[in-house]
């Protein structure tokens, strides 16, 4: 009846009110990437342990979805980071890994040391990115996946603004894929903690 309906409006709009809100933030964030002000609040981590506090709750969101997450964590990973922000990168990694992997697909958070960085790849089974796709992933407002009628995206700045976290943190951030259909990986680097 009136009172259903009027509860699923006022549901929706709540729904339009926190994505513009978020969307409000994202253009901020890239606003302040842009000035260079950008503040990273940083400190000695372990980015294991930052990381599997980000997993947490994204692996009820993924089974939920029908996906399988597994993660791979060397222990004691220690960076110069800001956890808040770290997250964020994290959430938003995660959160596009699972927008692109169907039901029964799989995700996979490996992080370990490679030399003087810590290096993290989150792999999904997903729909895969094309080759001159992928470079065009990290600009600002890109929306590759779009053509693919999948999108309940949002601005398409999330990976710029990840980009710009991790260069404030004199790291970097890519990603590889074997083409159309054959998932990707989204990796990033950060220099370890200088003991």
């Amino acid at each position: 009846g009136d009172q259903a309906r009027q509860q699923r409006a006022t549901e929706m709009l709540e729904r339009n009110v926190q994505r513009m809100g978020g969307l409000i933030d994202e253009l901020l964030e890239v606003a302040r990437l842009q000035a260079g002000t950008l503040k990273l609040d940083k400190g000695p981590l372990e980015l294991d342990a930052t990381l599997a506090e980000a997993m947490e709750s994204f692996r009820d969101v993924a089974r939920a979805n029908g996906v399988e997450v597994e993660t791979r964590l060397e222990p004691h990973l220690k960076i110069e980071g800001d956890a808040r922000r770290l997250t964020q990168v994290m959430y938003n990694l995660l959160n596009n890994a699972l927008k692109f992997t169907p039901q029964g697909g799989h995700i996979t958070v490996d992080a370990h040391h490679e030399g003087e960085r810590a290096v993290v790849r989150v792999t999904d089974t997903g729909i895969g990115i094309k080759e001159e796709d992928i470079r065009r992933l990290f600009e600002p407002f890109s929306q590759v996946h779009d053509t693919m009628q999948r999108t309940n995206s949002g601005t398409g700045l999330g990976l710029y603004i990840c980009r710009g976290i991790l260069e404030g943190h004199g790291g970097r951030i890519w990603a590889e894929s074997g083409g159309p259909g054959l998932g990707a990986t989204f990796a990033f680097a950060l220099p370890r903690a200088t003991a």
